[in-house]
């Protein structure tokens, strides 16, 4: 699925790279293989309070 950068789904979503929400809990994967973001500092765990998703379309 390398050509979307956001996957969602009923029970699973939205997944950005590393970050998941499953069942309104986010989580920030901190394994990966080196295909996904670079770490940055992130922590694990942490709670969201809002987000926002913004559609990019090309003219």
């Amino acid at each position: 699925m390398t050509s979307c950068a956001i996957y969602c789904s009923r029970a699973h979503g939205p997944s950005m790279g590393n970050l998941n929400c499953i069942n309104d809990n986010w989580l920030y994967n901190s394994y990966d293989n080196g295909d996904r973001y670079p770490k940055i500092g992130i922590p694990a765990h942490f709670i969201v309070e809002n987000y926002e998703v913004f559609q990019v379309t090309k003219n």
